[in-house]
C-alpha cells in the first residue's frame, strides 16, 4: 500500500523525574509496508511517544506495532483486534498486531505510553480530517482575578481545527496532584475559549491548552496520554492568584438601577468590582462609575441611550457588551481596557428622498471592519463616501473607492429612511494620531475628515490634542440646519461623530487623545461656552440655517489667525460669513470689541427669497448692531434678536455690517408685515399688529391653532413635519410655511 508519514515534534507540559526507559520507538504497519518510522519522545507527567501520518492508501483494515527497534523482529507491543479510535487500549508485549480501519486521505495520531520492555503499555490512536495543528497565543478575561469571579481563557490555533479534534484547558488548584480537563468551545474561526471556576481569594490556579480528539472526558490520569499539541507557556504553564475584593453580583435579569437586580440588593459603587451573570439593562440617570466589571459568558450588559458609565479599573466580556442609540442620543462608556468586543448603535435620521436632508458625518468606535455585509452597506437610495483632500472629491463606497471604515476617520452618510446603524467590533481605547497630512491650496485647502474614535464623546482641543499646524476649530456638519458648524477650543465632538480639521502646511501632526474623553450625550455636537455671540441665517420657514460666531481670544489679531478661525464652508442653507483679509469666516477671533469696530458680513441666498438673522447666543458685554446695506436698516439685535429681509438673485454678497456699543439705540422700524418662526417648542412672531389672528394647519390641511395673537411667544409643542401659517390682520393676511425637526 502507498503510504505518506509525518512525525510531531513537541516539548514537555511539565518536567518530573522519571527515567526514559526506551531509548527510541518506531512505528510500522501494512500502511508503511512494514517499515520502521520513528517516534517522538514526550517527558510528561506520563512518558509518551508520538507520530502522525496521512494515509493515502486504500480504504480498508491495516495491521500496526510499536517497536524499539528498526529491526521488525526486535521488542514490539501489539494490541490485537477490536480497536476503537479515541479511546485507552492496551498494548501487550509482544502481543499480536492490532488492527485499525483506515479511510484514504485522512490523519492519524498514534501516541504509546513509554515502558520498559516486557512491560504492557497504553496507548491511543485518533483519526481526523487533517493534520494535528498548533497554538500561537492565548488571553485572559479579566487578567486580574478577584474572589469568586468566572475569568474565561481564549486560545488561538495557527489554522482551522480540522474535523475529529478538539481543543482542551486543563487546570489545577494543586499543583498537579488533581486537574481537570475542560472542553472549549470554538468563538470564531482559529479562537477557542471556555470559563473556569470561582475560587477563594489566595488560590492559585495553573493551566495550559492542548489537542486531542474531539467531544472526550479526560480524566487527570489520561490526560498526558491523550494529548496531541499543547500550548503551556513554554514549559511554565499560565496561572495566576485570585485576587481579595468587594465583588457585586447580580442576582436577576433587570435594571442596574434597581436594588432587586443585585444580590443581596447592594447596588455598586466606584470602588467595587462588578460581574454581570445575568442579562442587565444599565438605565441610571447620573454618570455611574465602577472599579471593574466582568460580563460572564452568554450573559449581556445593554448601556441605554443617554446613559454613562466608566469602568476605572479593568472591563472584561465573555459575553454581550451593547450601546444603544436612538433620537434623544447614545449611551457613553469610558474605560481602558484593550481587545474588548462590544456593540455600538447610532441612530440616524433619513433623508426621505430630499437631496439636502439626512447627511451625516459619522466616526466609528471600534477596530477597522468592512462595509460589505455590515449594517451600513448602502442600499440603492443610501450613500456613503470618504473624504480625500488631494482630489476636494467625496469618494464613493459605491464606485469602490475604498472598502472599510477606519478608527479615527470620518464618513459622510445619508440613508433614505431613518435607521439605527450598527458598530461591531473591538472598542478603541487608545491614542489615534496622524502626521503631514495632504494639504493641497488648489484642491482641497488643507480640508480632512476625521472621526471620533471612541465609545464617548471628547473635548474638542482641550489641550491634550497636540495640534501642530493644525487650525483650532473644528468643523462638523449640522444635519438639521444643513450646514456647517464650528467647534471651538473645549467644545463638545460626541460619539461617532465624524468633523473636519484643516491642516495650514503640509508638515503637521494631530492627536486625538483618549485623555480628552468626557460624558456628554448631545445627539450630535455642542459648542464650548467660550466669551462670543453666534448669528444663525435662516430662510422664513426654518428649512436651514446656518450659523457664524465671533468670539474674543486675547492671542488671535483682527486678521485672520489659522489656529483661532475657521475658514467657511458652504452648505445647502443660506450662507452667513464675517470676512478678515478677505477670507470668508464661519469663525472669526479678535483680540477685543470696540464701538468703533465694524465687522463686515457676507450672505447669499440659497433658493429661497425670505430670510432672518438671528442673534441666539451673545455672552459679550456690548449692544450688537445690525447694518443693513441695502436697506438702510440698523436693528439692535440685543433689543430685537431677529431681523427679517428678503433677497434676490444678483445682490451684493457684503451686504450687511456687524456693528457694536455699548449704550443701545432705538430699533429701527423694518418690514411691518408680521412673519413667523419656530425655535424651542415655539411659534415666534415678529411685528405683532392690533387684531393679528394666527391659524396654524398641519400638512394634511387639519387645523390646529386659530387665536388672537397678543405675545410674541406661543407654545408649540408638535410632531416634526411640515406646517402652514397663516396670519390675519386689518389690512393683510399671508401664509408661509415651518418646517419642526
Amino acid at each position: 500500500m502507498k503510504k505518506l508519514l509525518s512525525t510531531i515534534l513537541i516539548s514537555a507540559l511539565w518536567q518530573v523525574s522519571i527515567a526514559q526507559n526506551q531509548a527510541n520507538m518506531y512505528l510500522s504497519g501494512e500502511f508503511n509496508s512494514w517499515e520502521t518510522n520513528p517516534m517522538t519522545y514526550r517527558g510528561l507527567g506520563t512518558p509518551s511517544w508520538i507520530c502522525s501520518l496521512q494515509y493515502t492508501g486504500t480504504t480498508g483494515d491495516n495491521g500496526f506495532k510499536f517497536r524499539d527497534s528498526q529491526n521488525n523482529w526486535d521488542h514490539n507491543w501489539g494490541a490485537g483486534t477490536g480497536f476503537t479510535y479515541s479511546s485507552k487500549v492496551t498494548f501487550y508485549s509482544g502481543g499480536t498486531n492490532g488492527t485499525i480501519n483506515m479511510t484514504q486521505n485522512k490523519y492519524y495520531v498514534f501516541i504509546f505510553k513509554d515502558v520498559a520492555d516486557g512491560s504492557n503499555s497504553e496507548g491511543i490512536v485518533f483519526e481526523a480530517d487533517g493534520a494535528p495543528v498548533e497554538f500561537t497565543s492565548t488571553y485572559r478575561i479579566p487578567s486580574t482575578v478577584y474572589q469568586y469571579q468566572k475569568p474565561v481563557v481564549y486560545v488561538t490555533l495557527n489554522s482551522s481545527l480540522p474535523s475529529g479534534y478538539g481543543v482542551y484547558v486543563r487546570y489545577t488548584t494543586d499543583n498537579w496532584s488533581s486537574s481537570t480537563v475542560l472542553d472549549m468551545t470554538q468563538v470564531s474561526g482559529t479562537t477557542y475559549k471556555t470559563e473556569l471556576p470561582p475560587n477563594n481569594a489566595g488560590t492559585t490556579l495553573k493551566y495550559y491548552f492542548f489537542t486531542s480528539g474531539a467531544g472526550l472526558s479526560i480524566s487527570h490520569s489520561d490526560a498526558d496520554l491523550f494529548t496531541i499539541t499543547y500550548f503551556n507557556n513554554g514549559g511554565s504553564n499560565y496561572e495566576y492568584t485570585v485576587q481579595s475584593a468587594t465583588v457585586r453580583f447580580t442576582g436577576n435579569d433587570g435594571n442596574w438601577s434597581d436594588a432587586s437586580t443585585w444580590e443581596g440588593g447592594n447596588k455598586p459603587n466606584s470602588t467595587d468590582q462588578v460581574v454581570i451573570q445575568h442579562n442587565v439593562t444599565f438605565d441610571e440617570n447620573s454618570e455611574t462609575t465602577v472599579n471593574s466589571l466582568l460580563i460572564n459568558m452568554n450573559k449581556a450588559l445593554t448601556i441605554s441611550p443617554n446613559k454613562r458609565l466608566t469602568i476605572t479599573s479593568e472591563l472584561g466580556n465573555n459575553g454581550f457588551l451593547s450601546i444603544f442609540s436612538d433620537a434623544n442620543g447614545t449611551g457613553s462608556l469610558i474605560h481602558n481596557t484593550s481587545g474588548v468586543n462590544a456593540t455600538v448603535e447610532r441612530y440616524i435620521e433619513g433623508h426621505f428622498g430630499e437631496s439636502d436632508a439626512g447627511w451625516h458625518l459619522l466616526g466609528s468606535p471600534v477596530a477597522s471592519f468592512n462595509i460589505s455585509g455590515s449594517s451600513f452597506n448602502p442600499d440603492t437610495y443610501d450613500d456613503l463616501y470618504a473624504w480625500d483632500e488631494s482630489s476636494n472629491l467625496w469618494l464613493n463606497y459605491k464606485a469602490n473607492e475604498f472598502t472599510q471604515i477606519e478608527p479615527g476617520k470620518g464618513y459622510l452618510v445619508a440613508y433614505q429612511n431613518t435607521t439605527t446603524k450598527s458598530f461591531s467590533g473591538t472598542l478603541n481605547v487608545s491614542n489615534i494620531t496622524f502626521s503631514n497630512l495632504s494639504y493641497t491650496t488648489s484642491q482641497g485647502n488643507g480640508w480632512h475628515l476625521l472621526g471620533n474614535p471612541f465609545a464617548s464623546a471628547l473635548i474638542w482641543n482641550d489641550g491634550s490634542w497636540s495640534l501642530s499646524n493644525v487650525n483650532g476649530t473644528a468643523k462638523i456638519w449640522h444635519s438639521t440646519n444643513k450646514s456647517y458648524s464650528d467647534i471651538s477650543a473645549n467644545g463638545i465632538i460626541p460619539q461617532t461623530q465624524g468633523f473636519f480639521i484643516r491642516v495650514t502646511n503640509s508638515t503637521n501632526g494631530l492627536t486625538i487623545p483618549a485623555s480628552a474623553r468626557t460624558h456628554n450625550t448631545t445627539p450630535w455636537y455642542k459648542n464650548s461656552d467660550a466669551h462670543q455671540l453666534k448669528l444663525i441665517a435662516r430662510p422664513a420657514d426654518g428649512s436651514s440655517a446656518q450659523e457664524t460666531i465671533i468670539r474674543l481670544e486675547p492671542e488671535a489679531t483682527i486678521g485672520e489667525d489659522p489656529y483661532w478661525d475657521s475658514q467657511f464652508l458652504a452648505g445647502y442653507a443660506p450662507q452667513l460669513y464675517s470676512l478678515a483679509d478677505g477670507v470668508k469666516l464661519s469663525t472669526n477671533a479678535l483680540p477685543s470689541i470696540s464701538e468703533a469696530m465694524e465687522i463686515p458680513l457676507g450672505f447669499q441666498k440659497n433658493q429661497h427669497n425670505n430670510f432672518t438673522i438671528e442673534l441666539s447666543d451673545n455672552s459679550l458685554a456690548n449692544t450688537v448692531l445690525l447694518k443693513d446695506l441695502k436697506t438702510g436698516i440698523t436693528q439692535n439685535l440685543s433689543q430685537q434678536p431677529v431681523y427679517s429681509f428678503t433677497a434676490d438673485e444678483g445682490d451684493d454678497p457684503l451686504r450687511f455690517k456687524l456693528a457694536f456699543s455699548s449704550v443701545g439705540i432705538a430699533p429701527v422700524p423694518q418690514n411691518t408685515a408680521p412673519y413667523v418662526w419656530y425655535a424651542s417648542q415655539a411659534l415666534h412672531v415678529n411685528n405683532i399688529t392690533p387684531n393679528l389672528v394666527m391659524e396654524v394647519y398641519s400638512s394634511n390641511g387639519q387645523s390646529l391653532i386659530k387665536q388672537k395673537v397678543y405675545t410674541a411667544e406661543i407654545p408649540f409643542n408638535a410632531a416634526p413635519g411640515i406646517y402652514m401659517i397663516k396670519l390675519t390682520g386689518d389690512t393683510f393676511s399671508n401664509t408661509q410655511k415651518i418646517v419642526v425637526y
